[in-house]
């Protein structure tokens, strides 16, 4: 089965794997533009800016969480009321020469694509299978977060501890996933959906959306049946997607992040078992027609 992961790669579409980033700049303009460049798949997260010795202020740009230091010392941010934060709002703020912004977090959205591959079914046929993650850091105390996360994100994780951890979690998952159905069945994970329960731990979102055959589709009378019929009896499908987005955000939204989002964007199979798939459609479909085709004639000598 070595031979299938070589195929695979000349099947598999170029993607690059997103690389979280820190970087330094002289000056706090544009950076928001530097969080939206995304090329070649690295993604600005976390931005050190300069300070000039000229000007008696700090700037803060609107769209960041601001960290301030003075002489190398934390510094928060006194409000009108008397409490504090760690996160300074936008605008100017006047300080001394020794203190300056020491790191500016994106509050954008990050787009998180990692393609997976030799990738084992349930059957042992090697797949790839591309997911791509949406997240954001967290802190925004307007939407009732604690602005700590902000803190903790950058001493604790920061880009790199969170590109590895991440995709670390995402590779294990979309094994885990790759490993619970057979090869004929991968194709209908790219809606994010599976017959059966996913297990990934503490999973246990069920969407209620029901199953339907592809070939084989309900008559009338089956319909009025299940529609009339016990919810139980009924064909369920598991949303795997919201399964691991779950748990992601179990393991990350101590440390400040979190996953919004969880898609499958692709699926790949060796061009084997992709003829050996196309062939099996095709001929059920011949099938299928045929038997509407009888059933149309058996109608025909009725009248």
């Amino acid at each position: 089965m070595g031979c299938w992961n070589s195929k695979l790669d000349e099947l598999l579409p170029q993607q690059h794997q997103t690389r979280l980033l820190y970087r330094s700049t002289r000056r706090v303009d544009g950076v928001n533009r530097l969080y939206g460049a995304c090329r070649h798949g690295n993604t600005v997260v976390i931005i050190n800016p300069g300070r000039s010795p000229m000007k008696p202020y700090i700037r803060v740009p609107e769209g960041t969480y601001a960290l301030v230091q003075h002489q190398g010392q934390d510094v928060d941010y006194v409000k009108p009321d008397g409490s504090t934060t760690p996160v300074w709002p936008p605008g100017m703020h006047f300080a001394s020469l020794f203190t300056q912004v020491s790191q500016l977090v994106t509050k954008q959205y990050i787009v998180f694509d990692t393609p997976v591959k030799g990738c084992k079914t349930a059957d042992d046929v090697t797949v790839g299978i591309d997911m791509c993650l949406i997240l954001r850091i967290m802190g925004d105390e307007s939407k009732g977060e604690d602005s700590e996360l902000v803190r903790r994100f950058v001493y604790e994780l920061g880009p790199n501890g969170l590109e590895i951890q991440l995709r670390a979690a995402q590779d294990e998952a979309v094994r885990a996933l790759a490993r619970s159905v057979e090869h004929t069945e991968v194709y209908q994970l790219r809606d994010g959906t599976m017959r059966e329960k996913f297990k990934t731990g503490a999973l246990n979102f069920r969407t209620n959306r029901l199953h339907v055959d592809e070939f084989n589709f309900p008559t009338a009378d089956e319909e009025t049946k299940e529609e009339g019929g016990d919810s139980k009896d009924r064909k369920v499908l598991y949303c795997v997607t919201e399964d691991i987005k779950r748990s992601l955000n179990e393991q990350f939204n101590t440390y400040g992040v979190q996953i919004t989002s969880v898609a499958i964007t692709n699926v790949t199979l060796p061009k084997e078992f992709q003829t050996q798939m196309e062939n099996r459609t095709t001929h059920l479909s011949a099938i299928k027609e045929q038997k509407m085709k009888q059933l149309s004639d058996m109608q025909m000598l009725e009248k």
